[in-house]
């Protein structure tokens, strides 16, 4: 029932309408999603005597900005046909160019409609399982967001083009699938095993052997490891769980996954001083975003909804923000005899900031004047000093309850919805690290600054998005939405 209240089975069929009706893939953990469970019968009563009806509905339509998803409690007008659907009954309104408003009315429960969906789920597998599931792998990955690591100058691969659980990854009990499916690669080709346990083991198993195989032939390495949790499907075995006893079964998995990274980099660190490089070798650690979901807890788990429990700190927002919350991350350093052993720092870097940083520290040159975000900080790691000079930038379309673009400059942080006319923000973190106090107005001539700062980013990032910058670039996604033309590029 949690999931017919809360919405979340609304918010599955509407993604999936909206793939089928658009005829793009899109995800359901990015539809916002709100229940009924706070609506109280005062609220259908005061709704009655105004002329409307309570109803649950799922919106999906084509903005400026993209594909709009939302599912929540809507007042709709009693004399609407929308408004008279009752009991186990379900439609689906469709509003087409030409043939303008169409309804699609009938049961949704009860035995017969309920085994004619069994029949036709059933069907659908038995051709999945006719298919060879090789085929079921990266050549179903959509073409824009193609990119494996083994087309993109790795010597050594080993992974999944997309995220599967956290726990016996094999085990599709509770999955969405095939997006959830494991189909584990090695070099670009597809690796048969019954792989179990931890996930994040798998991967940093196999990127030991690569230490160990570049300490042997004593060549210098550089090696991203990718964990999968927190990520969704979050799950974690029962030592693992074991842990937090007095805390929910939810929050025990998503514990749980947390701590298994924990181990697995204790495991990176352990081999690196085993092979005698541990001095000699630079780690970077940070987390790629804020927490998953709404933040609303569900007393069932499931693999999809323990991701809830993750906080932001107090911060606003949570994955897809632009605000604190979504893009706010701890993260650390580790470079024995380098860094000094416990010493944290304030200032602000990110993750655009280790290309400039590496190429520091091999004392590597560009090949031209390409634009480069970042900076190195390469004196704040060896604790000499060091002043952020260069601003962070940020583009996003994912929440539309965030700003598509912003720029953190110093203490300020402007953002701008690009694709509508709300007004503009300015914080001064410093002062006000949650982001509650949009000062805009009141410095109207920093605004103004940071504002053309912004500009000329999304700019030059435009230019580099249409193949103006990087030789051999292939374009992939889609540009955000802005203010600023193709015309402003030139």
């Amino acid at each position: 029932p949690t999931f017919d209240i809360e919405g979340i089975d609304a918010a599955h069929k509407l993604t999936i309408l909206a793939s089928l009706a658009f005829g793009i893939p899109l995800q359901f953990d990015r539809c916002y999603t709100e229940g009924i469970s706070r609506i109280e019968p005062q609220d259908v009563t005061y709704a009655e005597e105004f002329g409307y009806r309570i109803k649950h509905l799922g919106v999906t339509r084509r903005a400026d900005k993209g594909i709009e998803l939302r599912v929540h409690p809507t007042l709709i007008p009693e004399r609407r046909l929308i408004a008279n659907v009752d009991d186990v009954m379900n439609a689906v309104l469709v509003k087409g160019d030409a043939v303008g408003p169409t309804l699609y009315y009938g049961a949704g429960a009860g035995s017969l409609p309920t085994a004619s969906a069994v029949v036709a789920d059933i069907i659908d597998v038995a051709r999945t399982l006719t298919t060879d599931p090789a085929k079921a792998g990266p050549g179903d990955a959509p073409e824009e967001r193609y990119a494996p690591p083994w087309e993109r100058h790795y010597d050594k691969t080993f992974g999944t083009y997309t995220n599967v659980a956290t726990w016996d990854p094999m085990d599709e009990e509770g999955l969405r699938v095939p997006k959830h499916r494991a189909f584990f690669f090695e070099d670009g080709k597809e690796v048969k095993g019954d792989f179990k346990g931890s996930s994040e083991a798998i991967i940093v198993d196999k990127a030991i052997e690569f230490f160990k195989a570049s300490a042997a032939d004593k060549t210098p390495f550089m090696a991203t490891v990718w964990f999968y949790g927190p990520h969704t499907p979050t799950r974690a075995g029962k030592a693992l769980r074991d842990l937090y006893p007095d805390e929910p079964i939810g929050r025990q998995h998503y514990l749980g996954a947390i701590t298994s990274i924990d181990n697995e980099v204790g495991k990176i660190r352990a081999s690196l001083k085993a092979l005698g490089i541990e001095n000699n070798t630079l780690i970077f650690f940070c987390s790629d975003n804020g927490p998953e979901g709404s933040g609303k807890f569900f007393p069932e788990y499931t693999p999809y909804n323990c991701v809830n429990f993750g906080n932001a700190g107090g911060f606003r927002g949570r994955k897809r923000y632009l605000y604190n919350g979504g893009v706010c991350v701890p993260a650390f350093a580790y470079w024995p005899g380098v860094i000094d052993k416990g010493r944290t720092v304030n200032d602000t870097v990110c993750t655009l900031d280790y290309l400039p940083t590496l190429a520091t520290l091999l004392d590597y040159q560009m090949p031209d004047d390409r634009p480069i975000d970042g900076q190195s900080v390469l004196p704040l790691l060896q604790g000499k000093e060091w002043k952020r000079t260069a601003f962070i930038p940020f583009a996003s379309n994912s929440h539309r309850l965030s700003p598509n673009a912003g720029i953190l400059d110093g203490d300020y942080k402007f953002l701008s919805w690009t694709s509508c006319d709300k007004p503009d923000e300015l914080y001064c973190l410093r002062e006000d690290p949650a982001e509650k106090t949009n000062i805009a107005q009141l410095q109207p001539e920093l605004a103004a600054k940071l504002k053309a700062k912004l500009d000329g980013w999304l700019a030059s990032a435009r230019h580099s998005y249409e193949k103006g910058d990087y030789p051999g670039y292939e374009q992939q996604g889609h540009w955000i939405p802005t203010a600023v033309t193709k015309a402003d590029t030139k």
